[in-house]
């Protein structure tokens, strides 16, 4: 299989199957949690991460519906939707040469914030620039801000 294919099956297959084989339990038992990991890519087009975006896309709405239905029954889920975070995900990705956007954050910061917004709404972004260059996405045409992410996410050559 694809290396495009093994990430749709790992950000979207393993999320649906996973929620499907824990979920019923938590209901039962009218208690639980489930954070997915998305990103902040999962709010914007992605150009030159068509793939990832699009995954993360998947997980950011798959969150937010579950939110919504399992919340009356005592089951909390949230999207954690960071930006760049130091961990080494960029260098085995391939993506170590796109410039950071938004807010860089710890690792330890993405984990406190994802807890501390559980129950509380349906997904989260860390980072206040983050946020910031998120719900400013919003306000402008769907087309300016792809293209804008065509030229900010274009791969820089290392040095």
């Amino acid at each position: 299989s694809s290396f495009e294919g093994k990430m749709v099956d790992l950000n979207c297959r393993v999320p649906v199957v996973m929620t499907h084989r824990f979920l019923g339990p938590m209901i039962e038992r009218g208690r639980g949690g489930i954070i997915f990991v998305s990103s902040m890519a999962a709010y914007q087009p992605t150009p030159w991460m068509a793939t990832y975006g699009a995954t993360k896309a998947f997980d950011l709405l798959f969150a937010e519906a579950l939110w919504a239905e399992v919340k009356p029954r005592g089951v909390e889920v949230l999207a954690l939707c960071p930006g760049k975070v130091d961990t080494g995900f960029q260098a085995i990705a391939g993506s170590e040469t796109m410039p950071t956007v938004g807010s860089k954050v710890s690792a330890a910061d993405v984990v406190a914030t994802g807890l501390a917004s559980l129950g509380k709404k349906p997904s989260v972004v860390p980072g206040l620039m983050s946020k910031l260059l998120i719900g400013s996405q919003r306000l402008a045409p769907r087309s300016f801000v792809a293209a804008t992410a065509l030229r900010v996410n274009a791969p820089v050559k290392p040095k």
